[in-house]
């Protein structure tokens, strides 16, 4: 680790990683595996929703939007920190945008290793080489292991690439199905492992076990009950509440019952993973433009303002209710209305009335 991290053989060695040349190094590549994956089944990823970025100077793709199933040549560092992206990224190139979901996935595996890395700043994870274990089946391969990749953004100089584990995106579409029948009260990741406990497609009956789950909650004290054991499932590195009640509510009706409720939940949260953040419920996507879904209001308009700081190319998204028949010099206004003291360079405006989730103006 320390190698990697702090002298001056990384360059080399990455440099080789990018060229497939893996066999000139096979004991510094192995061993840094391997300490990645030990690290990595220790860590508490569960609990981190951080997104982190990684710069590439020179790299662009070209007639490609979109990546399914990726693996990683090489090991990969990263930083909380896009500025940092930035400085490595360089004048052009790509910046990869890793979703927490990329950390909390048990088989991409990935570490903090700011405690012996000399650029303290960076607050670096390292994510490995994407390795097959023996232990790992084609089928659990493809589902478990891999990310997929989009551009979300480019200019001239700079691509943005999401990459987002093959889980979340399998799973996205029914749970925020469901998500939006529920009026995005109740956590994605409880909706997310009934679908995957049950091995099923079908929309009716989650939302049936959902309802039932709802109801299971209000009786017999059991929300009070879950509290007193509370500390068995934390010590077990079950940090979603949510999911761990849910879990109490399977075993206790004998709806799962190959698992005790603390093993479904430390299967699901500490080994599998839980691909989803609270900030999943916020944004979606219209035609390559920003809607933050969680303002929406029958009696209420919002102004969406995408605007670009002109100190740089960084983009900011600030929302802000209003009435817009009284509020026509929101312009004048914005630099306090999104908090910054720098001027801005371009400005776009969303229009979003009571509850439609299509932009009006532009």
């Amino acid at each position: 680790m320390l190698l990697y991290c702090g002298k001056s053989c990384n360059n080399e060695f990455s440099y080789d990683q990018i060229k497939f040349r893996h066999h000139r190094w096979p004991y510094l590549d192995s061993l840094l595996q391997s300490a990645i994956i030990i690290l990595h089944q220790h860590e508490r990823r569960e609990e981190d929703d951080t997104e982190l970025y990684c710069g590439l100077k020179g790299v662009r793709l070209e007639n490609i939007k979109e990546i399914k199933a990726g693996f990683f040549i090489s090991h990969v560092s990263t930083s909380d920190d896009i500025e940092v992206a930035e400085m490595y990224r360089s004048d052009q190139g790509c910046i990869l945008h890793f979703h927490p979901s990329m950390r909390r996935a048990f088989y991409i595996k990935s570490c903090d290793v700011s405690w012996i890395s000399p650029f303290k700043h960076e607050r670096e994870i390292l994510f490995s080489r994407s390795h097959v274990g023996c232990t790992v089946s084609d089928s659990e391969l493809k589902e478990f292991c891999v990310w997929n990749a989009k551009v979300e953004n480019e200019d001239e100089h700079t691509q943005m690439i999401l990459l987002t584990w093959a889980i979340y995106d399998q799973y996205m579409q029914r749970v925020m199905q469901i998500s939006t029948m529920w009026n995005h009260k109740i956590d994605l990741n409880l909706i997310y492992v009934l679908f995957d406990s049950f091995d099923t497609s079908d929309v009716n009956m989650i939302t049936k076990v959902l309802r039932e789950f709802e109801e299971w909650k209000l009786k017999d004290n059991n929300k009070e009950k879950y509290k007193e054991r509370k500390n068995e499932f934390v010590n077990n590195r079950c940090c979603n509440h949510d999911v761990n009640l849910l879990c109490v509510f399977l075993f206790e009706n004998k709806i799962l019952q190959t698992l005790t409720d603390i093993e479904l939940a430390t299967l699901d949260t500490a080994h599998c993973g839980l691909p989803f953040v609270d900030n999943d419920k916020k944004i979606i996507f219209c035609e390559n433009k920003i809607i933050v879904k969680s303002c929406f209001s029958c009696y209420q308009s919002f102004l969406i303002i995408e605007f670009v700081l002109e100190c740089s190319n960084k983009k900011k998204l600030c929302i802000i209710k209003t009435d817009l028949e009284d509020d026509r010099n929101i312009l004048e206004r914005l630099p306090h209305l999104t908090h910054s003291k720098k001027k801005t360079k371009a400005v776009k405006f969303y229009c979003c009335c009571k509850n439609d989730a299509t932009p009006k103006h532009e």
